[in-house]
Formats: structure tokens, sequence, C-alpha cells
């Protein structure tokens, strides 16, 4: 039945926003409250898990919800199967991406649910669509999951079945891979967006479990060697940056409104692909957003290198201590070496 062909696309779609939800319903980060040194991949293991329970639990009582209404099925554990693997890769994507980019990261998120409804080939066979579609739609992971489940639901050809599986499960390595190397690396931009979130009073905030990326041990010894030529060499710096900064900010809110509605008036007055149209103005928007984030992690960047001339040699010389025993726990050396980094880079590198 033409309801039972649509089923994989609305299921996807289904498990897409439910898993979306919980990421921006529930907090995403974890203190360790109770649960002294925790670190950041036992963290992200731990709400992940979690938010997987939810998100497996949302698909089974909405596949037994489609059999119940009269949707056929070659195989009914077959389709659950799907689609508990569907939401976990699914999630997987969601929650690195939101954790690691923070709201520029949801917002990615939506943008992928628009491209994918048309070209993960759940409304028309792909060699109906755009020849763009055609080149990307490989790379979209609704492309696996509703394979999956319309092989559950029209019957079985071939390796497709578990071939959709298993490009699922990739999908699901590449999200947490994203997720656990990358965000230590982002610690600092995370931090700076998460406060600034707080202070703009617009969207709810959370603190960023993270610990903060200490100074570079190179930084640390040029001022000790000389105090007056760092300061007078980064003053330097930051008065040029100082003088763009407020132009870079009106270029880029100008171009944020000025191209959406440029768009927008494309979209309204000509033929053009209408989708296309909309992807470009969200991926605009995202850009915009990318790059403002860009210059405020600069900007903090500098704040955060003139406090190193303010503070004493007795100071800057157990700073550079505590960052040296951060490189060895990251580099793994010693027994213990990860909990004292955690204590050294809490006292040293968590202000402000």
């Amino acid at each position: 039945a033409y309801g039972s062909a649509m089923a994989p696309l609305f299921m996807n779609l289904t498990f897409w926003i439910g898993a979306f939800m919980l990421v921006v319903i529930l907090r995403q980060e974890v203190d360790d409250e109770g649960i002294p040194n925790l670190t950041l991949g036992q963290r992200y293991w731990g709400r992940f898990l979690f938010l997987a329970v939810l998100a497996v639990a949302q698909a089974l009582i909405c596949c037994a919800g489609v059999l119940a209404v009269g949707v056929q099925t070659a195989s009914a554990p077959a389709l659950f199967i799907a689609a508990a693997c569907a939401s976990l890769a699914y999630l997987s994507i969601i929650f690195s991406l939101s954790v690691v980019l923070q709201h520029i990261g949801k917002g990615i998120c939506i943008v992928l649910v628009f491209a994918q409804i048309p070209g993960a080939t759940g409304l028309y066979p792909i060699e109906m669509t755009s020849g763009f579609f055609q080149a990307i739609y490989p790379l979209f992971p609704f492309t696996y999951g509703i394979g999956a489940m319309r092989e559950a639901i029209c019957g079985f050809y071939g390796t497709q079945y578990e071939t959709a599986l298993a490009t699922l499960g990739l999908f699901f390595v590449i999200g947490m891979a994203f997720g656990l190397l990358v965000r230590p690396l982002m610690a600092n931009v995370n931090r700076m967006v998460a406060r600034q979130v707080r202070e703009g009073g617009l969207f709810n905030g959370e603190n960023v479990e993270v610990p903060m990326r200490p100074y570079r041990l190179s930084q640390i010894m040029r001022v000790l060697s000389d105090k007056s030529s760092y300061e007078t060499d980064l003053a330097r710096r930051y008065a040029r940056f100082s003088r763009w900064y407020p132009r870079i900010m009106r270029g880029a809110i100008v171009l944020g409104v000025v191209v959406p509605v440029a768009l927008a008036v494309v979209f309204a007055l000509t033929p053009a692909e209408k989708v296309w149209v909309l992807t470009g103005a969200l991926l605009w928007l995202i850009l915009v957003f990318v790059a403002l984030v860009v210059v405020e992690s600069l900007r903090y960047s500098f704040e955060r290198q003139l406090k190193l001339g303010d503070m004493s040699d007795a100071h800057l010389m157990k700073l550079a201590e505590a960052t040296r025993t951060v490189q060895a726990a990251v580099a793994g050396e010693g027994e213990g070496a990860g909990d004292e980094a955690d204590r050294a880079a809490a006292r040293y590198y968590d202000h402000g």
C-alpha cells in the first residue's frame, strides 16, 4: 500500500526529530557532583547512553504504532532492528554536533533534516531528483535508514539490508569519534559561546563542564623571558584587531540579513528549485554564525593572552608546571596523571 511504502521516510524523520528534541530538552553537560574525577570521555558516554535508551525507546514505540495502524512488513523484527540502528546513528550525529559546536551544531542538524527529506530517496527515486542531490545522497544517513526500513517493509534484495545497517553503524562511529576527539580541542570556544549565550538572556544556556585548554608552554616561557616585549607586541596586535572588530561584526550582521532576503526574493519571483534556495539560505546563516564565533574567539584569545602579562613570575612558573602536567597526562605519562591534570586545569585554567 502507498502508506506502507511512504512509512520509512516519515519514520526516519520521526527518529531524527525525536533525537534532536532529546538534545534540546535535556541537559547535554554532565557535572561531577558525587562522582569526582570524571574524564571527558566518561561524561560524554554517560550522557549519550542515557539519551540512547530514550531514543531507542522512541523508535520501538514508533514501530509498534505503525504496525498497529496497519503498515505492512515483510519482517517486523527486521523493522524494529533497523529503527533502533537508525535512531542510534542519528543520535550520535546530533549529539556530537550539539556538544562540539553548541548552538551552531543544532542549526546544522536542522539544515541536515531539511536537505535529507528530498535528498535521501525518501520521496522519489534519486534519478528523478536534481544532479545536486544525485551527487550527495550517498552522504546522508537518511539514505541508509530509509533503505533498511524499506527492505523490512517491502522485502529483501541481496545484502541491501545488511549493507544499510553497516553504513548506519559507520555513521554512528563517525559521530562518536567527532564528539570524543574534537570536543576537547573546542573547549575554550565552547566555554566562551556558553558564557555569551547566558549573558545574552535570549536562549537557555548551561555551563560547559570541560576544563579550559591550557596556555601554550611557549607563551609562558616568552613572558618569563621578556615580559615587556611580549606585552608590547601583543598590545600592538590587539589594537589592530580592535580597529577591525566593529567593522567585521557590522559587515557580518549586514550580510547575514541581506543575503537571506535576496534569496527570499529569488525564491518568490523565479522558478528556481525551492529546496536549493532554502538550503542555500540556511547554509549561509550557519556560515555567518561560524564567522562570528571565529571573530569572538580571536577577541577572547587576545584577552586571555593579555592576562599572562599581569601575572607574577612565581605564578607563571606554577602555570608552566601545570601546563607540563596536563601535557604529560594527555600523552598518557605517569600513574594518576589524568586526575592530577584535571586538578591542575581546574586550579589554573578554570577561571572566568
